[in-house]
């Protein structure tokens, strides 16, 4: 779980202090595991803490290893990612309106097969043309955005040619096809 940097969070003698307190020697891209067990929130934890390069604490509360902690997060952050491009930043999964979780289930795989194509041609887009970085060191939009714009374009031109490629596709797939109807094996 990540804490904010004025938490209240005990240091080794025991008393407690911000969060913030306890890792403020720490520089861009370095990271520390406080010794032992802390106590946040009334509960005994183990406390990770990092400065990214954006310089704003990373500060984290576990009960698994902390050594494994922040490459945890990093996954956490992954799912995040793909759950915000899944609601509103994208594909609006949320406006269905579903409640049975059998039908959910079956919904989400379609997004989410959109969603690894959107980010792919993503990677692609910013190979092209690399995303600008905004002051604060992150990048104006995600990887996602530039590949579902870039598709949506593809797509809406697509319906202007929507029966010339349907009628290519049929001379391509019309003698594969009737071979396949004359040897029904």
């Amino acid at each position: 779980m990540r804490i904010k940097e004025n938490f209240q969070i005990t240091n080794a003698g025991g008393i407690f202090v911000s969060a913030k307190t306890l890792f403020r020697d720490l520089k861009v891209g370095e990271y520390k595991i406080l010794k032992g067990k802390c106590i946040v929130n009334g509960q005994l934890v183990y406390v990770v803490g990092a400065l990214p390069p954006d310089g704003e604490y990373l500060i984290l509360a576990t009960d698994k290893n902390p050594v494994t902690a922040l490459e945890e997060y990093k996954k956490r952050q992954g799912i995040e990612t793909l759950f915000q491009c899944l609601k509103g930043r994208g594909f609006n999964f949320e406006d269905t309106h579903m409640t049975l979780p059998d039908r959910i289930d079956k919904l989400i795989a379609l997004p989410a097969i959109a969603f690894s194509q959107c980010h792919a041609t993503g990677e692609w887009c910013a190979s092209q043309k690399p995303i600008k970085i905004k002051k604060h060191g992150r990048k104006a939009v995600s990887i996602f955005r530039p590949g579902l714009d870039h598709l949506g374009r593809i797509l809406h031109s697509f319906s202007d040619l929507y029966h010339e490629f349907y009628t290519n596709l049929k001379i391509i797939l019309l003698p594969l096809i009737s071979v396949k109807s004359q040897n029904p094996s």
